[in-house]
């Protein structure tokens, strides 16, 4: 059985060298790892050229696009668990059935500074600067940018792009694709081709939310509604990093920086201090979450015998719910 929950968090939608691979990759799951220096730069270029080779060559590819967090790098166990995702969408029956095929490339950076602890938590404020010189670097969105291109030359409908960052990879996403998203906005570039990915996806994104609230701004000034989701952020309530750590920080680093009157997005002509947008997350500030999920308490029997995650793929979304787990 599955429990059922409301629609899950949406920030924003908007109308129109030696290449590592995964280990024990299998002919039908291709995947491939570009990994970043401490400046941003790429360590060995020639690892974007196989990634982009990979992508020409599958037919049909559905390209995920993974950026990974704090604590984490080229060898961490993320790799591992990037792939395990790769391996369950490409076997669901969903993905199979429409002939995509899936093609993973993990973005790696020191995420991990030391393994010692106590160390290793107060290193968050030191990998957080660097994902930010990652996002406001060249080379990090040139590869991000340069994968969706390559995925679009098999033409309209072959293929669908979609570019996730889980904690400082949240962070780096929002940060390298909002210029991009700010010029498909004003009409500046064509949409099909601008566009880092078809979908973007910010998993408990360890920055704050000022980025966050200008883009929604943004987009209330022009009518989204009943469109295909553009950039969605999600944020689990209990992530400590995100919804304790980050605001006590960011707190003691306030005190000596300046803040302005600044609108809060939505309907209502309300203002409120910077302040408050510096010191939270997108997902633990009140004002920007436009969704939130809630335990119905309900169990149904999946149609086919799928697990959630499989049972999503194969049905849109209805009532406002959607699977969350099997039993």
């Amino acid at each position: 059985m599955v429990r059922k929950l409301h629609v899950s968090v949406a920030v924003a939608t908007q109308q129109r060298g030696k290449s590592k691979q995964f280990a024990g990759r299998r002919k039908w799951l291709q995947g491939g790892v570009i990994e970043f220096g401490e400046q941003g730069s790429y360590k060995d270029p020639t690892q974007l050229q196989n990634a982009l080779d990979l992508v020409r060559v599958t037919e049909k590819p559905l390209v995920i696009t993974y950026v990974h967090g704090w604590q984490n790098n080229v060898q961490s166990d993320d790799v591992a668990k990037f792939e395990s995702l790769l391996a369950r969408l490409n076997r669901a029956p969903a993905i199979r059935a429409v002939g995509f095929h899936v093609v993973g490339v993990y973005l790696g950076w020191r995420g991990r500074l030391t393994p010692v602890p106590v160390l290793k938590e107060v290193s968050f404020w030191n990998r957080k600067t660097t994902a930010e010189r990652l996002a406001s670097n060249y080379d990090c969105y040139d590869a991000i940018a340069s994968i969706s291109e390559e995925a679009r030359k098999h033409g309209r409908a072959r293929n669908y792009t979609v570019l996730l960052g889980h904690s400082f990879g949240g962070l780096i996403v929002e940060r390298s694709v909002a210029h991009a998203v700010n010029a498909e906005i004003h009409g500046h570039a064509d949409s099909d081709r601008s566009m880092p990915a078809d979908l973007m996806i910010a998993v408990n994104p360890a920055s704050d939310s000022i980025l966050a609230r200008q883009m929604i701004t943004a987009l209330y000034s022009r009518k989204t509604e009943n469109t295909r989701p553009l950039f969605v952020s999600i944020t689990s309530t209990v992530d400590w990093a995100t919804g304790t750590f980050f605001p006590i920080g960011t707190g003691l680093a306030s005190m000596s920086k300046g803040f302005n009157k600044v609108r809060v997005p939505g309907p209502a002509n309300m203002s409120e201090t910077e302040r408050s947008f510096y010191t939270s997350t997108p997902g633990h500030n009140g004002m920007l979450i436009n969704r939130a999920t809630v335990d119905l308490h309900r169990t149904i029997n999946s149609p086919r015998g799928h697990p959630a995650l499989e049972t999503n793929l194969e049905h849109n979304l209805c009532w406002g719910c959607f699977h969350v787990r099997w039993r």
